[in-house]
């Protein structure tokens, strides 16, 4: 959400991401405003590496446009060339209040993508990792936790047994996850499901091809664009945010 309650523009960015030269790119977003934002533009601000100005580069993709006060809209295929440029960043402006009160422009779901024609939103691939990453971490841990305290307690034939109930419970868990439904045919075969490095790595490098899969329509090069179940310390490596900058993780649009 970027607020203005007055006049003078105000704006978010993201930081660099990496462009292929003389190479077409695409832009989509989902958005909504209050009925008192002027307008808002669109940027992205390119640069060739190694430049210390922080672009040099203006492709002006929309400019001065009014987002619905009533529902989201999706605005997409907005197309522009990297040109001689090497990495760029994406803006958006909110224009300023057109009564002087609070204006607000709401955004989510950003993507950049290679190609002429937009498709549905994904994360990108570092983010999707990570998530791989903190999840399988968190179940191994479980794993090894509950197989040590069995191991204190009972046979070794009992404490296979219930090892094995509850590394059925963590695959239950995955697949009861709406964001990891696509886990579940990994976690289901559950010869692999070992404790410690062997169990993460194994997931990591099954869950890799699935990864790019879903990307396939599109690799997003926008990091942390969905703004969905994040931190504001998460956001901050990957987004500008000013005084007039608001995350709010928990509203979907």
């Amino acid at each position: 959400m970027i607020k203005a309650n007055t006049t003078e523009e105000r704006l978010g960015s993201s930081t660099y991401f990496p462009l292929k030269r003389n190479t077409d790119y695409v832009v989509s977003f989902k958005g909504f405003a209050s009925e008192n934002v002027s307008s808002y533009d669109i940027f992205i601000l390119a640069r060739k590496y190694g430049e210390t100005n922080s672009y040099s580069s203006i492709k002006h993709l929309v400019d001065a446009k009014r987002l619905s006060g009533s529902s989201v809209q999706y605005v997409k295929d907005l197309v522009f060339n990297s040109g001689e440029n090497d990495e760029a960043y994406f803006r958006i402006d909110n224009n300023g209040s057109s009564d002087g009160t609070d204006a607000w422009l709401f955004f989510t779901e950003v993507k950049v993508e290679e190609g002429n024609k937009s498709t549905a939103w994904t994360p990108a691939p570092e983010d999707e990792r990570q998530r791989v990453d903190n999840i399988t971490s968190q179940l191994s841990a479980r794993i090894t936790a509950t197989s040590q305290q069995f191991s204190s307690y009972y046979t070794k034939a009992e404490t296979d047994n219930r090892t094995n109930s509850a590394k059925n419970d963590a695959i239950n868990s995955i697949k009861n996850d709406g964001n990891w439904q696509g886990l579940s045919n990994i976690l289901t075969n559950s010869g692999f499901l070992q404790i410690a490095d062997g169990f993460l790595q194994k997931v990591q490098q099954t869950a890799q091809p699935m990864i790019d899969a879903n990307n396939g329509g599109g690799i997003n090069l926008v990091k942390m664009s969905g703004f969905h179940n994040v931190t504001i310390d998460q956001l901050m490596p990957c987004w500008n945010i000013g005084n007039d900058i608001f995350i709010n993780p928990e509203m979907s649009i």
